[in-house]
């Protein structure tokens, strides 16, 4: 009689099938995590691309507004130049500290501008909080700036319709999601803004008591002449998602031909001073209400983070003056930095 015999795998057959397979589902396995990994970084690159591209460009083409329709400074300041004495000047450095005072008195008794000289909150003193200023240490900065739009159908940061010829305050910062702008529409008019328009007031002592200095700017209205609320002190609108730090140096300069010969500019950028050091730092006279330097272009930085996680190292990033340490959460950073020539603030010839 035959026997039929069946013959299966060896068990040293068995492992070495185990391990070709193991190595296979590893390389196939690698392929895949390599793959996933290379999209996850070309997807936080291209997201860092899009917000340098696109609201790092709308950030600056609005800087690049500033100082458009500032006033000269008839009680002795700089005129068309660009500093903290500028009434209603691009780079919010200075409000009024006295309702009382139409402008800023002097040591020497002089009344010179401010750059939101005639303007209140509320009909309370604008809080330094909204100004311009310069974080501490390496925290970020915060830029308000200042324009007159001329044009009709033209949107501020938080996208409403400016009516023609009103004045925009932006106030930039960075908040939980991003760079946030911040705004106020005004209607100027210098009656308005010294209360000489108020029965109780006189031109040569234009504010009282129940006439306090200026125009209210927690209100404007619309172009459909509706009113319409503004909140400067709000969290405002992300305008560039996931800023983490914003960084700002002013352009200073004493060259007084700018305008006639650029070539001789010689700028010297230095981070937003303290409201004490101002007068110093621009020159100022107190005997002519004169000063000797001014603003005509800035330096803008921003450290921007991309969304997925790439496991990319913890990294120390250089914006502008400042050295900033990045939160260890393996997420993609870069830095945008730009030169904005404050084309506004060039001085007369």
């Amino acid at each position: 009689m035959r026997r039929n015999t069946q013959q299966g795998f060896t068990l040293i057959e068995l492992m070495i099938a185990l391990i070709i397979g193991l190595l296979i589902t590893a390389a196939a396995f690698k392929l895949f995590y390599t793959g996933l990994l290379s999209n996850n970084i070309q997807q936080a690159g291209s997201e860092l691309v899009d917000n340098s591209v696109f609201g790092a460009d709308y950030l600056t083409r609005h800087m690049q507004r500033a100082n458009l329709g500032s006033l000269g400074d008839s009680e002795g300041g700089d005129g068309d130049f660009l500093n903290h004495l500028t009434a209603l000047g691009g780079i919010v450095l200075t409000a009024p500290t006295d309702m009382s005072v139409f402008g800023t008195t002097l040591s020497s008794g002089q009344i010179v501008g401010n750059n939101l000289r005639g303007l209140n909150l509320g009909g309370n003193l604008i809080p330094a909080e909204l100004l311009s200023k310069n974080g501490s240490g390496t925290a970020s900065d915060q830029l308000t700036i200042q324009y007159r739009m001329r044009e009709a159908g033209k949107v501020d940061c938080m996208g409403r319709i400016i009516p023609k010829d009103n004045y925009v305050i932006e106030r930039y910062f960075v908040r939980s999601g991003g760079l946030a702008c911040a705004a106020a529409i005004y209607a100027y008019d210098e009656e308005l803004a010294k209360g000489i328009s108020a029965s109780t007031a006189t031109s040569s002592a234009p504010n009282t008591s129940t006439n306090k200095n200026g125009i209210d700017i927690s209100t404007y209205t619309k172009p459909d002449g509706t009113p319409g609320a503004n909140n400067l002190a709000g969290d405002g609108q992300i305008i560039v998602p996931n800023v983490e730090n914003f960084q700002v140096l002013m352009g200073l300069t004493d060259s007084k031909k700018f305008a006639a010969k650029p070539s001789e500019l010689a700028i010297e950028y230095r981070p937003i001073p303290a409201l004490a050091s101002m007068n110093s730092i621009f020159g100022l006279d107190v005997a002519t209400g004169k000063t000797t330097k001014r603003i005509v272009a800035m330096q803008i930085g921003l450290l921007m983070r991309a969304d997925n996680p790439i496991q990319a190292p913890n990294n120390s990033y250089k914006v502008l003056d400042q050295t900033v340490s990045s939160v260890d959460d393996g997420k993609m950073r870069d830095v945008y930095t730009s030169n904005i020539l404050i084309r506004n603030a060039r001085g007369v010839v």
